[in-house]
């Protein structure tokens, strides 16, 4: 095989790749290494899942579709099929659903996060509760908020319109909330 015929290959190989991943969801939340993107209105009412393996039993975690409604559930040994977290969603809605150990336990905690046409909320849940405990909730509506950020403990939101940093830091299990104007409000996103 001479050199333009490996480079034609490689050429298209790499034009494969770019039209796979323009058709894949790009996550919204970003730095999170396990997770996955649901769009109930496009996608299949079969849903979605992720398994994560949490001190020695495996967990997993789907987004599923039912008419109107979306739900996610967990199935494993901790305990079978309870629902996280169950909403109507609305068309141009999109989900992620991700495992990140915000406590530093070493215990994954689980992220369900939606955006809409003027929204971006992220709930964090206690995966040991069957999700019934909400560590965190981040809400932003009406402020053109599109993502998010985590890093370690926390979740960072940027707003376009005025730079301004609005990060949740878990301590202890709880999330508190810091801006960078310093006005320490949450409801100041709503």
């Amino acid at each position: 095989m001479n050199l333009k015929m490996i480079l034609a290959a490689l050429g298209l190989a790499a034009s494969m790749g770019t039209a796979r991943m323009a058709h894949a969801a790009e996550p919204f939340v970003k730095g999170l290494e396990t997770c996955f993107t649901y769009v109930p209105a496009t996608e299949s009412d079969a849903g979605k899942n992720l398994r994560v393996n949490v001190s020695g039993q495996v967990v997993t975690i789907q987004a599923r579709g039912s008419g109107k409604e979306l739900m996610v559930v967990m199935e494993g040994a901790l305990e079978s099929r309870p629902v996280l977290y169950r909403e109507t969603w609305s068309e141009g809605d999109e989900y992620l659903v991700a495992v990140h150990d915000f406590s530093g336990d070493g215990v994954p905690e689980i992220l369900v996060a939606v955006r809409g046409n003027d929204h971006l909320r992220i709930r964090i849940l206690d995966l040991y509760s069957g999700g019934k405990t909400v560590l965190g909730e981040m809400v932003s509506q009406g402020h053109g908020i599109r993502e998010a950020r985590v890093f370690r403990q926390a979740v960072t939101m940027k707003c376009p319109q005025n730079n301004v940093l609005y990060t949740w830091t878990c301590h202890n299990g709880v999330f508190d909330f810091l801006s960078s104007d310093h006005r320490d409000n949450p409801s100041d996103l709503l």
